[in-house]
């Protein structure tokens, strides 16, 4: 009995271990095949965007070059084709060319052009060259005009610094000898100043030719120097079509020609392949030496061709090493054939059990959460509400009806009246860039800064400045505020108006509605050394009736995605009533038909007034009940 335990014992165990070692084999295994497609999948996944890169850096110096040629075909235009006629014999065999400066190369050419008032006047010596310089100096260090039959210089403008344009003239020569009407040159170095030639044969007639110099250093520093990162091991370079290193991450690389100067053959093979049939690709290379002794790890290569002209193809190579690319690969599974098994036997039963758990209390909680929050916006939007004053107001010679509806749960919008100490009363209406908590945050802001500061200066001017100002030293993450703020004196007869890239108030008198034609300033919240200013408007003799409104109301949209436009309001407001609440029932009724059942996209606010001339006062009184 006690000998057929002990076999029971051995049993179990040599069974429990027997199945451990079997899960340990086959996590293994499949820990290590997992491995190897990670970082194969890895690998791909870095030549991929190896390739984006160079396929945008390409698309980019191919644009950068186009733009130069773009503007320069701007002087071959049709109208200046007929300058070959006109043009002044070639010299003939023997004769001396003409003289620099007054005298300079192609004097008496644009002489005698100019004198003749034909279209290479345009070109040569002319503002169209000037103009065309202008367009491209960012690019180009020079601009020359030249023949090349006895290889004058025209004319020419150049960068302050630059060296003269003589200087360079002989290999741009020899360049568009050998490169025809039309071309991009490679790269040329000339007392360590790299450049290439772009130019264009204007005159179908004479060898007449504008060439721009664009210098290297300038291209590389823009498309090619910002991929390139030492510490991270990744490095792009561009080279010409004849595989002439224009810019590599290492300096020393420049002027080395890859298919030349390569030990290892498979690269100059490569590169070669590349030179011959230009196509865009992702190459896996092992270690490469060079004649000058640089060498590149194994890693990855993204190669693509820039196709400056359909005979000019440079390119562009990305790379990286693979260990680079597979390293975070290396990281997540250093551990992993070690401790995946025994995590694996001790987790599995937990995690089932404390899985269901889980996802009980998650629900729960997710519930909780949800009405909670519901409770705590519905108390955020009464507590906004308290913020706005009553819908409806009666004082001296101001009758007031407002309405407030957010696009969401609270809004960013508010309204605001208020008398001044010195009997003056004022209005004001905002709108805060965006809706919802963050914008009712700021509206509350706002809306306070307002009222304490007006009513202590009693200067508009001074409120809007001193406010912006507060605004601007808070960080609301770029959120603005635009604002319309308007001061009734009934002494003056007047309204003092300042509007802070606010839409303008539509006056309606005897049912016809108008604009008023207020400046809009700066919003509030940008700058805060903003200084803003008044208008005057003179008020009726006998009442008027005004409605402020935000965006939202003139912004609507409807089913079809049609956006309502203040032009519509003004047009569907013919006949409108000038009782405050007739108008804005009017108002809401026209917004509510325009969108029908589609949602507000913006919180919407309106505040209709009548400004009645008063004689003599009487109290004010607040009717209806907040909206």
């Amino acid at each position: 009995m006690e000998r057929a335990a002990k076999l029971f014992v051995i049993r179990v165990l040599l069974l429990h271990v027997l199945a451990f070692v079997l899960l340990l084999v086959l996590t293994g295994v499949g820990v290590r095949n997992a491995y190897r497609r990670a970082q194969e999948q890895a690998i791909d996944q870095a030549g991929l965007r190896q390739q984006l890169v160079a396929q945008q850096t390409a698309r980019g110096i191919e644009n950068y070059f186009h733009g130069v040629l773009d503007n320069i075909r701007l002087l071959t235009r049709s109208e200046m084709r007929d300058i070959g006629p006109i043009l002044p014999n070639r010299q003939t065999r023997g004769e001396r060319p003409e003289k620099s400066g007054a005298d300079g190369p192609g004097a008496n050419v644009r002489n005698r052009l100019e004198d003749r008032g034909s279209p290479a006047q345009r070109i040569v010596g002319s503002s169209i060259l000037k103009a065309v310089w202008k367009q491209i100096d960012a690019r180009a260090s020079h601009l020359i005009a030249l023949r090349i039959d006895d290889s004058s210089l025209l004319d020419s403008e150049q960068r302050p610094g630059a060296s003269p344009s003589s200087a360079i003239l002989p290999a741009l020569v020899g360049v568009i000898r050998a490169g025809g009407d039309e071309g991009i040159s490679d790269r040329i170095s000339i007392d360590g100043f790299a450049f290439s030639f772009a130019w264009v044969r204007f005159s179908s007639t004479e060898p007449m030719y504008v060439a721009a110099v664009v210098p290297l250093d300038d291209l590389s520093k823009q498309f090619i120097d910002p991929l390139n990162d030492s510490k991270q091991k990744v490095g792009a370079a561009l080279y010409d079509g004849k595989t002439v290193v224009v810019r590599a991450l290492d300096k020393t690389m420049v002027g080395v020609n890859l298919e030349k100067d390569s030990v290892t053959p498979g690269f100059r093979k490569l590169v070669g392949v590349q030179r011959a049939r230009p196509m865009g690709g992702v190459e896996r290379i092992e270690n490469v030496e060079f004649a000058r002794g640089q060498m590149i790890e194994r890693g990855i290569v993204a190669i693509e061709p820039v196709r400056l002209t359909d005979k000019k193809v440079w390119f562009v190579s990305v790379g990286s090493t693979m260990a680079d690319a597979g390293g975070l690969v290396n990281e997540i599974f250093a551990g992993t054939l070690f401790w995946a098994p025994i995590l694996l036997i001790t987790f599995t039963g937990v995690m089932v059990s404390t899985a269901v758990t889980l996802i009980r209390s998650r629900s729960r909680l997710e519930r909780f959460r949800h009405q909670l929050l519901t409770n705590e916006i519905a108390q955020a939007r009464q507590i906004q509400l308290s913020w706005l004053p009553k819908a409806r107001f009666k004082g001296r010679g101001l009758d007031v009806f407002a309405m407030n509806e957010p696009a969401s749960h609270v809004s960013g919008d508010f309204y605001n009246y208020f008398p001044l100490r010195d009997g003056r009363e004022a209005v004001v209406i905002g709108d805060v860039t965006g809706h919802g908590l963050a914008a009712a945050f700021l509206m509350a802001t706002t809306q306070m800064l307002i009222r304490a500061t007006l009513t202590r200066t009693g200067d508009p001017v001074a409120t809007l400045n001193e406010v912006n100002h507060e605004l601007c030293g808070q960080a609301f993450s770029g959120q603005f505020v635009t604002l319309l703020l308007v001061v009734i004196d009934q002494e003056e007869g007047s309204l003092e108006v300042i509007n802070a890239g606010h839409p303008p108030p539509i006056i309606v008198d005897d049912g016809r509605p108008e604009l008023l034609r207020t400046r809009p300033q700066l919003v509030l919240g940008v700058e805060g050394d903003t200084h803003y200013y008044v208008q005057h408007f003179p008020l009726p003799d006998t009442q008027c009736t005004m409605l402020l409104y935000t965006d939202g109301i003139i912004e609507c949209r409807n089913s079809a995605g049609d956006r309502y436009s203040m032009e519509q309001l003004c047009v569907e407001l013919n006949g409108a009533s000038e009782l405050p609440e007739e108008l804005m029932t009017r108002v809401m009724e026209i917004v509510d038909r325009f969108r029908g059942k589609e949602p507000l996209t913006d919180d919407a606010t309106a505040l209709a007034m009548r400004i009645t001339s008063v004689e003599t006062p009487r109290s004010a009184s607040f009717i209806g009940a907040t909206v």
